[in-house]
């Protein structure tokens, strides 16, 4: 997946393929997901259950998933990572928005990675705990990026900002994440509007499919799978489901 990430149809056909063999595709996550695509293990152990799902899928007790890289989040260049990262190494995992911003560069930072990274999901195992949605967090940006800007303006001075006046020398994290209402309330996204974005973001679906609700439904109406479409038989008359974008040709 990572050598095909500029070619998003053979991405797609990847994460449908590890679907159908029962492994799950992770969105990317600014503080587990690397550059590159990368395989967790939800038993690191081989302790977990053994799959007895139907034939093709998957039967490993290390519960192998496959978590999306920041590197294939549009939007996000090398130099924007490369800060990331160095900040994720040498302080710890970031807390929210805020944390990230004001410990990243602001000269290597913009609207448009902060957009793209709440639109993906990146930000989601940080503030889905604490109540706060990706419109939310979407709606922040602008205030993120000023609070980046001003902590970058102190570290070039010398100076330290009011959180970092009481953080405790040596420990890891930053500073604290931000209150809830630094969020502003927005309206929030539906699930179509979120997968929208999300697929904007990534160039796919990752959390979920506009068909999901209708896969029960499907077969009723002679409906098969793409993967399928392979073994049928040449010239054969089938259908097939699907979404048309407004505004697609």
């Amino acid at each position: 997946m990572t050598a095909d990430k500029e070619k998003i149809e053979k991405v797609v056909r990847t994460i449908a393929e590890a679907r159908a063999w029962g492994v799950a595709v992770l969105p990317p996550d600014i503080n587990l997901s690397a550059v590159d695509f990368t395989v967790v293990y939800q038993h690191p152990d081989g302790r977990g259950p053994q799959s007895r799902g139907g034939p093709g899928k998957l039967r490993d007790r290390f519960g192998p998933q496959i978590r999306f890289g920041l590197g294939a989040v549009r939007g996000v260049g090398e130099s924007a990572l490369e800060t990331m990262f160095e900040a994720r190494s040498g302080t710890g995992p970031f807390k929210d928005l805020f944390d990230l911003a004001t410990r990243v560069d602001a000269k290597r930072l913009n609207k448009g990675v902060l957009e793209s990274l709440v639109q993906c999901g990146a930000f989601d195992s940080v503030l889905d705990q604490r109540g706060i949605t990706r419109a939310r967090a979407y709606a922040a940006v602008d205030r993120a990026l000023e609070r980046s800007r001003a902590a970058s303006r102190d570290r070039e001075r010398g100076q330290t900002n009011l959180f970092g006046m009481f953080e405790v020398p040596g420990k890891a994290g930053g500073a604290a994440a931000a209150a809830g209402d630094e969020y502003p309330v927005a309206v929030e996204w539906d699930r179509m509007e979120l997968l929208r974005r999300e697929r904007a973001a990534l160039g796919c679906y990752v959390s979920g499919h506009p068909l999901f609700r209708y896969q029960s439904k499907l077969p009723r109406i002679g409906a098969i799978g793409t993967l399928d479409l392979a073994n049928q038989k040449a010239w054969s008359a089938v259908s097939v489901a699907g979404t048309h974008r407004k505004g697609a040709s």
